[in-house]
């Protein structure tokens, strides 16, 4: 297993953890609070987030899965670097709805 692929692995388990973590935990409840004035529907905005995070997450693993599968595709790792790269502005785009 190269390192590329493991690189590739954590992020997208990290990805899932904190989407995770976003919809189930209080903590985040509390670190938001200093945005709260900024977002229109927080209960909502936080929902999307970690929904998002973790669909990103699934993406990244199925990514490393296929990567690992083909055998070091390089084709597959820019797909990689690429969406998740992309996910930011999308996330954006459809995150000032909340806003």
């Amino acid at each position: 297993m190269r390192s590329v692929t493991i690189v590739m692995a954590l992020a997208s388990a990290w990805l899932i953890i904190f989407g995770a973590l976003i919809l189930k935990g209080k903590a985040m409840d509390k670190a938001i609070d200093k945005r709260k004035e900024e977002i229109k529907d927080l209960k909502n905005y936080m929902k999307f987030n970690g929904i998002f995070y973790i669909v990103m997450g699934i993406i990244g693993i199925i990514l490393t899965l296929i990567e690992y599968f083909m055998g070091g595709s390089n084709t597959i790792i820019i797909i990689f670097i690429v969406i998740m790269i992309g996910s930011g502005f999308i996330q954006g785009l459809m995150g000032k709805k909340y806003k």
